[in-house]
């Protein structure tokens, strides 16, 4: 998946203050992709976020992840089990923002951006893809209860990172004899025939639970070198 550098060039610090990231923070926008862009260059904000993910499945970067955005620094009736007293959120936490308002469903798009850009978060620093690591905004600040909010399908979420990574591979499902293609970005596409898959593959497609496979995205018809 392509993420869109969009850099901005204020309200943020170029530094962690010694810290790491330990966690990943969902929020809600409660707006667009092209309105919380422009607020986070507003130098009187005073707030911006890591990433941010559109509806359509677009990931935008607005902070490098060795430097400390602006989303997590306020503390009210903290939950989260990594929180410590007298330490900033914000030094020890990546923020993913979400294009939407609260109680929208999240698209599948959404879903599969998340997933992509976490693995790959998970694997630059380390996180585990747990629940006391995956959080909400909610789980820093309880006085916004709804942020992310109930649009996002926390179980299907976490099954979905869970979800081993089928990248580069043929596969099947265990229930039904098609086989796909599954792109380095999670996403699957029909391979036309079995005539096609003999020809231009070689070996076995690896056979996953049909519940796995139908949860990898579906996109277009494979493609010989498109």
């Amino acid at each position: 998946m392509q993420i869109r550098d969009k850099k901005i060039p204020t309200n943020y610090s170029p530094h962690r203050d010694g810290n790491t990231p330990k966690a990943i923070v969902l929020h809600i926008m409660e707006g667009s992709l092209t309105g919380t862009d422009s607020w986070f260059r507003n130098p009187q904000a005073q707030v911006s976020s890591h990433y941010g993910v559109g509806k359509n499945g677009e990931i935008w970067n607005w902070v490098d992840e060795q430097n400390t955005a602006y989303t997590n620094g306020r503390i009210d009736k903290p939950t989260w089990k990594g929180y410590e007293k007298g330490v900033n959120p914000n030094l020890t936490t990546i923020t993913i923002e979400h294009e939407g308002w609260t109680g929208q469903p999240w698209t599948e798009a959404m879903y599969a951006a998340d997933v992509y850009l976490i693995k790959e978060i998970s694997k630059r620093w380390g996180i585990p893809l747990d629940r006391d690591h995956i959080i909400g905004h909610c789980e820093i600040y309880g006085k916004k209860p709804n942020c992310p909010g109930a649009g996002l399908d926390w179980s299907k979420f976490m099954s979905l990172l869970q979800m081993p990574a089928y990248r580069n591979q043929q596969v099947r499902g265990d229930k039904q004899p098609e086989i796909y293609y599954v792109d380095f970005g999670g996403v699957r596409h029909h391979i036309p025939s079995w005539d096609f898959y003999v020809e231009y593959f070689k070996g076995e497609p690896l056979v996953i639970p049909q519940t796995e496979l139908e949860r990898i995205v579906e996109g277009k018809p494979f493609i010989l070198n498109p």
